[in-house]
């Protein structure tokens, strides 16, 4: 083993790097914990084969970039279910469950990564995405405007927000097309909202060139209705963004003319 995690994962190929080392034998040499996730499982029960779900998903992940590779993105999108094999647990009627895998993952990142050679800023992003991949998963009613808030809050940027984004999607892998089109609908669903809100907060943060001070000294009024009907009219959206030497002469040319 010669390359590095950090060099494949930033190969022209990734996924097929990988599946050739897995193929050899060689997969734990690059990193046990990856190899790991091909977990034999006992009679009567069944999961994904979380190895080559994690392939693929990275393969998503990859196809969805738009600006040139990401390791960031690349190396949370094959770690995302590296908790799950510290958390399996077997239940009833054939039951398997990964309860608060993706907590384990994101601390489990921490340890495991160093190693490769990523810095402390890259652990925690990769950490985060980690932890937060399966958020998409509690919302099954439809993404309320606080819970889009505080999804893009807990991202942290804009940047680890689009990232999010692309993990949601591409951890879809399931092979019945009703299933993946109604996730992917709902994701969708999720942009449009991300999309409005960030629209809708950008507009609630401009204000008017003039305050209100300004304004009363600039029209000689004085603090009251009229001045509040005033600066209703500099929060208008044909007038909040304008220049302060742009909204003197328009209010000298609306009130004083």
């Amino acid at each position: 083993m010669t390359i590095s995690l950090k060099e494949l994962l930033l190969s022209a190929d990734p996924v097929a790097e990988l599946k050739a080392l897995h193929k050899k034998g060689e997969l734990a040499a690059l990193d046990p914990s990856l190899a790991a996730l091909e977990m034999s499982i006992p009679a009567g029960y069944h999961h994904k084969d979380n190895l080559q779900h994690s392939f693929q998903v990275l393969q998503n992940a990859i196809d969805r970039e738009v600006n040139g590779a990401d390791l960031i993105l690349r190396t949370a999108a094959l770690f995302h279910d590296i908790g799950k094999p510290k958390t399996r647990e077997f239940g009833a009627k054939g039951v398997v469950t990964f309860t608060m895998h993706e907590l384990v993952g994101a601390k489990l990142v921490k340890r495991i990564l160093p190693k490769h050679g990523y810095s402390k800023e890259e652990l925690e992003s990769i950490s985060l995405l980690v932890l937060l991949h399966m958020r998409s998963h509690t919302f099954k009613e439809g993404w309320s405007e606080s819970a889009v808030r505080r999804l893009a809050t807990d991202a942290g940027s804009n940047l680890q927000l689009e990232r999010l984004i692309v993990v949601f999607y591409s951890d879809v892998t399931s092979s019945h097309f009703s299933r993946k089109s109604g996730i992917h609908s709902s994701l969708d669903e999720l942009s449009d909202e991300l999309a409005r809100v960030k629209k809708s907060d950008a507009r609630a943060a401009l204000r008017p060139a003039l305050d209100g001070r300004e304004v009363a000294e600039l029209l000689n009024i004085e603090l009251g209705p009229e001045l509040g009907k005033v600066m209703r009219f500099l929060n208008s959206d044909e007038n909040v963004g304008l220049s302060r030497d742009a909204t003197v002469e328009l209010l000298k040319k609306k009130f004083l003319s």
